[in-house]
């Protein structure tokens, strides 16, 4: 009777250990699921940022060369009436 009665207790101790195990798995199992769509969603979000930032930069870009365009040309502008005035001062000092 006592060994039956062993027995059955490494039997209910089995049983439980082997569902605890099973359960543990199981978690596991959805954690690391739950990290691999955690992982995806984060990459697809740093990918979305870095096309925006991307995007930005190029848009910077361009405003920064017509930028420049625009100062060279306004120097452009400013020097050939520099230039203009002092021909015209030669000129009208030489007539």
């Amino acid at each position: 009777m006592t060994i039956q009665v062993k027995e059955l207790i490494d039997k209910i101790k089995n049983e439980g250990v082997v569902a605890s195990e099973n359960e543990a798995k199981r978690i596991i199992s959805e954690a690391k699921e739950k990290a691999a769509q955690i992982i995806k969603e984060a990459q697809a979000e740093a990918s979305s940022y870095k096309e925006r930032a991307e995007n930005e930069i190029k848009k910077q870009e361009a405003a920064s060369r017509d930028a420049l365009k625009q100062a060279a040309r306004d120097i452009l502008i400013g020097l050939e009436k520099q230039i203009v005035k002092q021909f015209e001062t030669i000129i009208d000092g030489a007539v």
